[in-house]
């Protein structure tokens, strides 16, 4: 039963009631408000860890994120091994055959004069149960020049037999199954259509090839070629900068864009309707060389570059974000409940702090739930009116007094709207929170300025 005043004193309610015990007492019920509220805390990770999990999900099943490396030129190249004069004159005095010239087959890589990438990303949201995951369809077409390999300009000294009938074009994905429609190569005017796998060269991924037949080119002669490729993937779309000079425009409705990778967009346009970006690069700033002889190419991932199609922050990032200021929340409120207590003839109890920061916490939860299915700014909505008005009619039946319970439900209404706007301001919370805290320290100095904190009365 809650005591006012005008009940007598006995010496356990005056300990009970004296400024270290009671400073005490809110200290403790703190302390264990923090443990349903961790919980509530550990439940939003595990919500947004399945999340995380279905657009997994998604990709496997539709493709992942992509990265396209190319167009890389390949010139078989057959170098003749004439065995060493002692190897020969070993096998004669054995009484054996000289040994045969034995073949090793080398590649010249070359990678475009001038690579122009071009394209749109339309973006699509598939649900997987309560949970979002959003993928893509990029068309894309590729422009530039190729100039025909020139052996002389290479540190190998061949003594064979460059195959150029033997060439062909590689175009690296991150995955195949991503390959939404025929891809087409304009080779010179001419048309030719790719095909899977990389065939010699072991590219970074699986990809694409076209042979093509370079006799007719001398060597440093150019030759135009256009792509088109459909690609479906998932979350981010890369680019390798493979020519002298690359550039790549890209435009899409998405209208929440991150562009991640070693290069950042030269131009771009973020609205509400979409985005539109434009990257332009020299081969100066990439460690793979523009041509080079051997079995393999480089680190072709190290500066790739490109665009994320970001989900805004989520329920869960928006109730992770709220719940780390669900103590200072409830500090305040218990804080609020502490000032009326003292200006009022009615006397808490532990218990009854605690059940009010159980309503706080029930909040979170809340918040968390219809944030599954309404959007975040109905749901944090719905949550704060339900906990305020539960927090309120429970103080007008503690403390007997309209007046008092409309004070809490405003200061209440207060702390969820300035938490509200912390939570929506990513960039400015941290000077909100600032400013906010130090409003607070100083309303709660100004209440508190002639209160006797020894004997918990206000003084004239």
């Amino acid at each position: 039963m809650i005591q006012n005043e005008t009940e007598t004193a006995t010496p356990l309610r005056t300990l009970a009631r004296s400024t270290p015990v009671k400073l005490l007492t809110l200290a403790l019920v703190n302390v264990i408000l923090l443990i349903p509220l961790f919980r509530v805390m550990f439940l939003i990770d595990e919500r947004s860890l399945r999340q995380s999990e279905a657009a997994r999900e998604v990709s496997a099943t539709w493709s992942g994120p992509q990265t396209l490396v190319g167009p890389i030129l390949a010139v078989p190249y057959v170098e003749e091994v004439t065995p060493s004069e002692r190897a020969t004159q070993a096998a004669l005095k054995a009484g054996l055959p000289p040994p045969d010239a034995t073949y090793t087959t080398w590649e010249l890589y070359r990678l475009p004069k001038e690579l122009r990438w071009k394209g749109t990303v339309e973006p699509q949201v598939r649900s997987r149960g309560l949970f979002e995951a959003v993928v893509y369809q990029a068309t894309l077409e590729a422009q530039g020049t190729f100039t025909a390999p020139d052996w002389a300009t290479t540190d190998a000294t061949p003594h064979g037999r460059q195959r150029y009938d033997k060439a062909y074009l590689v175009l690296s994905l991150s995955e195949l199954r991503g390959v939404a429609e025929r891809v087409t190569l304009r080779w010179a005017g001419v048309s030719h259509d790719f095909q899977p796998g990389t065939k010699h060269m072991p590219a970074p991924s699986p990809g694409l090839h076209v042979p093509l037949d370079l006799s007719a080119w001398p060597p440093g002669t150019t030759i135009p070629f256009e792509i088109r490729i459909v690609r479906r993937g998932s979350q981010e779309l890369r680019f390798f900068p493979g020519g002298e000079e690359t550039t790549v425009e890209l435009s899409s409705p998405w209208p929440s864009p991150g562009f991640v990778g070693s290069f950042l967009p030269q131009e771009r346009r973020l609205g509400e309707q979409g985005f539109e970006a434009r990257w332009g690069l020299t081969h100066l700033g990439r460690v793979v060389p523009q041509q080079w002889v051997g079995r393999g190419g480089g680190d072709f991932t190290t500066d790739s570059f490109g665009v994320r199609l970001v989900i805004p922050a989520d329920a869960y990032q928006k109730a992770e974000r709220s719940i780390k200021y669900g103590l200072l929340f409830i500090f305040l409120t218990t804080l609020t409940f502490f000032l009326v207590e003292l200006i009022s003839p009615v006397r808490l109890s532990a218990i009854h702090y605690l059940l009010v920061g159980l309503a706080l916490v029930l909040f979170y939860l809340l918040l968390l739930a219809l944030g599954e299915h309404l959007s975040f700014g109905l749901a944090y909505l719905l949550a704060a009116v339900a906990c305020t008005g539960l927090i309120a009619a429970y103080a007008r039946s503690l403390f007997g007094s309209g007046p008092w319970a409309l004070a809490l439900l405003a200061a209440l209404g207060s702390l969820y709207g300035y938490l509200y706007g912390l939570v929506q301001a990513e960039d400015l919370s941290l000077l909100m929170g600032a400013i906010g805290l130090f409003v607070i320290l100083a309303t709660v100095m100004f209440l508190t300025r002639k209160l006797d904190w020894r004997s918990l009365r206000f003084v004239p």
